[in-house]
């Protein structure tokens, strides 16, 4: 069966200082992976770099789902702390060559949440508090994390987990995550 794909992605880290996205436009097939270091491979098309990765499992994942876009926008800055990333421009139906680490999520029981320190988008739970699929620093960035998610039902992970299926240590994949949302 072939899935609509919206490609989004999530680092988690701080603060966002902007609230308005900043999207690259690639050519599909200038799209390439690079290993830096032994700790580290790169996803680029031409001289940009689109994401970083931990393995080069991860790194050729990430080339296949960003070879179905054109596209590759940030809310927020690349590397600010609170950061949400979305590949387009428009959902494509793809299926992956790999097993897919994903979460299903209803797009329509999305909401935007407000707490002391930050905003967040997720589902209200049956225990009346909500689950936060993403944090942002503030409301604008909210609400157009809301947008970006609605057209989506499920989040998909690369990198949470090593090639024997089991869950990298957070200290381990901080940073070498790409986060990716599909129909």
């Amino acid at each position: 069966m072939i899935k609509a794909v919206f490609a989004c992605s999530v680092v988690l880290m701080l603060r966002v200082l902007s609230t308005s996205p900043s999207c690259v436009t690639y050519d599909r097939t200038t799209l390439t992976t690079v290993q830096v270091d032994s700790e580290e491979w790169q996803l680029r098309a031409g001289s940009a770099t689109l994401d970083r990765l931990r393995t080069a499992l991860d790194a050729s994942q990430a080339l296949e789902v960003a070879q179905h876009f054109s596209e590759h926008c940030w809310l927020g800055a690349p590397g600010a702390d609170r950061s949400l990333e979305n590949w387009g421009p428009t959902p494509q139906a793809f299926v992956a060559s790999f097993h897919e680490d994903c979460q299903p999520y209803h797009p329509d029981r999305l909401q935007v949440y407000h707490d002391a320190t930050s905003w967040s988008v997720g589902e209200p739970s049956d225990n009346g508090k909500h689950g936060g699929m993403k944090i942002f620093d503030d409301e604008a960035d909210a609400r157009l994390g809301l947008a970006w998610l609605a057209k989506a039902s499920q989040e998909c992970f690369i990198g949470r987990r090593d090639a024997a299926g089991k869950p990298v240590p957070q200290a381990q994949r901080s940073g070498h995550v790409l986060f990716y949302c599909k129909k």
